[in-house]
């Protein structure tokens, strides 16, 4: 374990499971080569761009409760990507979408920052992207482009939105209890 996350470790194991949590729901899996390590990281691979989204956003709102983290103590950066790849039965995965989504996530993504890349972002719903600010980028790296979609988690709008949703996440939480009761 690096020195610099033994303090940490506690939290980044929450972490771990709240991301295997939010992404089980959503019908994804959460890679253990990575899952397994003090690595600060989480892969998955999910079943579509949009549950792939909103797992995240489920982790986002999760990592921002206060008193989730000591203040400061982490950022979230994130990036989904889309296309063929080799599954190892859930240990890992290999192909083009993994090293977008990494590079995506790891060089280019600011704190706080959800990093979609272009062809993922076209398969998400538009009534779902169209109210989170997301802003179109386009940046290259080692002679490759990479076009994307970026929304920054900590802005205003973001934060209006995750407010409406808990809001629609607790009504339809409330719903299916009473249909489940009935």
């Amino acid at each position: 374990i690096p020195p610099v996350l033994t303090p940490l470790l506690p939290w980044l194991l929450q972490f771990k499971e709240f991301a295997l949590q939010a992404t089980n729901s959503m019908g994804g899996s959460c890679m253990t080569a990575v899952q397994k390590r003090t690595f600060p990281a989480a892969f998955c691979i999910m079943p579509s761009c949009a549950l792939a989204f909103e797992a995240l956003v489920m982790i986002y709102k999760w990592a921002q409760k206060p008193g989730q983290f000591p203040e400061g103590a982490i950022s979230l950066r994130a990036a989904v990507a889309v296309g063929e790849c080799l599954d190892f039965g859930g240990n890992n995965a290999f192909g083009d979408p993994v090293n977008t989504a990494f590079k995506l996530a790891e060089d280019v993504a600011k704190p706080w920052e959800i990093l979609v890349q272009e062809p993922a972002f076209d398969q998400i719903m538009p009534e779902k992207t169209s109210l989170w600010g997301f802003e179109r980028k386009q940046l290259e790296i080692s002679h490759v482009m990479l076009k994307y979609w970026a929304v920054q988690w900590l802005s205003a709008t973001a934060r209006e939105v995750a407010e409406q949703l808990e809001l629609v996440v607790l009504v339809a939480q409330s719903n299916t209890q009473v249909l489940v009761g009935a």
